[in-house]
């Protein structure tokens, strides 16, 4: 059964590693970044990878991570094959 992953950081160093390593196991992965180009670029296309963007910055111009949750819990979903409602 694969899992779920949900990795920040995803667009360099150890995040592109560990969302890599994950996809190859056959995992599905929820990868988050500032720039979703350059997540997109670093891990390449996979029906397993839902890219999305976020900043946990403290002084972060963008949404907070909590404008995020209902966003991410939905990639989830749609990755694991739930058809929870989330609103």
């Amino acid at each position: 059964m694969s899992k779920v992953w949900l990795i920040t950081g995803a667009g360099r160093g150890m995040g592109v590693d560990i969302a890599q390593a994950a996809l190859a196991a056959g995992h599905k992965v929820v990868a988050t970044g500032r720039n979703t180009d350059k997540v997109s670029q670093a891990l390449g296309k996979s029906v397993n990878l839902f890219v999305v963007k976020l900043d946990v910055a403290p002084a972060s111009p963008h949404i907070s991570i909590s404008g995020y949750g209902s966003r991410i819990a939905l990639a989830i979903a749609r990755l694991s094959g739930t058809t929870e409602s989330f609103g």
